[in-house]
């Protein structure tokens, strides 16, 4: 992986786990039982975070490959993820001390910073032009 791209996960990383720290003291203070909320938003955030990051490699890697074994490379691992998620959220789903609604506040949390990253950079951007 090249450093721009490095560059680029670790700072998704940070909004992320800003996000996931506003999230948390939302639920801290509006919610009657905020703990099994809170340990699946960071359960779910620290596997999402690692995903996203295994993502990157993967993207890395096939793009060095030729066109056939990338197409199967790629979906093996994005299977694989798929597979991860769904054990995140049957593991929040059945356990006493997580709460499935925060694990998929964690999943999804990835995204959301991409999008707010996207937001600022787009808004930057235009001042610059």
């Amino acid at each position: 992986m090249d450093a721009k791209t490095r560059k680029t996960v670790f700072d998704i990383a940070k909004v992320v786990l800003a996000i996931d720290v506003v999230f948390s003291l939302l639920l801290y203070f509006f919610t009657s039982k905020p703990l099994p909320l809170i340990i699946g938003v960071w359960f779910a955030t620290v596997v999402s975070l690692l995903l996203f990051y295994e993502l990157a490699l993967t993207i890395s890697k096939a793009v060095t490959m030729n066109p056939e074994r990338a197409s199967r490379y790629t979906s093996g691992k994005y299977f694989l993820r798929f597979f991860i998620y769904a054990v995140v959220l049957y593991v929040a789903a059945n356990s006493p001390i997580m709460n499935i609604y925060g694990a998929v506040i964690g999943i999804l949390s990835v995204k959301i910073s991409i999008y707010i990253a996207n937001l600022f950079v787009k808004k930057s951007q235009r001042k610059e032009e």
